[in-house]
């Protein structure tokens, strides 16, 4: 099927207002999803809404790949996505809503995201792939100075969990390591902060919403790196990483104390 949306012209003063702003957006992969056989994790990013209508951002897929995303949102809201990848051997194709769906979303819809067998220069999910996922985004606000932009978190130490969930974080040992939750502070300065006694490192970007890290324990030969994107409505930062030619889950999660 081919689907098509005639680029809006709005007159100056008229332009769709109630869709301009920045977003965090994620391509959510399905509870249990198998990362032997597909990508798990989420994909994450940023976008931006002109006030024209025109809509430009980067999507880290959960298998790696960067994703430049471009368009137009419709006047009623639509927003047609069609990415290319993989040197032509794939692509990522779906329609998206701008919508408020509330605790959940302001943006939603479904992808296509297609790889094709042994496509050349790539290291992972080497037989490819062809599923179905939900791309959901929400308004991120640019927190201001002194101000978390997690702000379901309490302003204590240890106030979130830190999770990475998937594949082998060391899969050239024999450790089976599957799991592996940390305690981090995140503070005011929007600094994510870990005391050991591995090394667990993650720079958070407050004016994107995007978080990259790496964790690295030389005792059992982990060696990941990972990134996510804070949902700030949902109260939870997704994203991903890679381990071997696999992909798992990488969240951030306010922490009870």
């Amino acid at each position: 099927d081919v689907e098509a949306q005639r680029r809006p012209v709005y007159p100056k003063g008229s332009a769709p207002d109630e869709h301009a702003g920045a977003y965090t957006i994620a391509l959510r992969a399905p509870d249990g999803t198998d990362p032997a056989a597909e990508p798990a994790g989420d994909g994450y990013g940023s976008l931006s809404v002109l006030a024209n209508g025109i809509c430009k951002g980067l999507l880290i897929l959960a298998d790696g790949t960067k994703a430049s995303m471009a368009g137009h949102v419709s006047r009623i809201g639509d927003w047609a996505v069609y990415r290319s990848l993989y040197g032509n051997k794939g692509y990522l194709a779906g329609n998206i809503r701008f919508r408020d769906t509330a605790g959940v979303a302001d943006l939603d819809g479904a992808c296509r995201w297609l790889k094709q067998n042994a496509v050349p220069k790539t290291k992972n999910y080497l037989t490819g792939f062809d599923v179905n996922r939900a791309l959901i985004g929400g308004a991120y606000t640019v927190p201001a100075k002194g101000v978390n932009a997690f702000a379901a978190l309490d302003d204590v130490f240890y106030n979130a969990w830190l999770r990475l969930a998937g594949p082998d974080l060391a899969p050239t040992t024999a450790f089976d390591i599957t799991m592996l939750d940390r305690a981090v502070t995140w503070n005011n300065a929007n600094k994510i902060l870990y005391y050991g006694p591995d090394k667990t490192a993650v720079k958070f970007n407050p004016k994107t919403g995007v978080a990259t890290g790496s964790y690295l324990d030389k005792s059992t030969g982990a060696n990941v790196k990972f990134g996510g994107a804070l949902m700030q409505e949902q109260a939870l930062l997704t994203g991903s990483y890679l381990s071997g030619d696999q992909s798992g889950i990488f969240t951030i999660s306010p922490r009870q104390n």
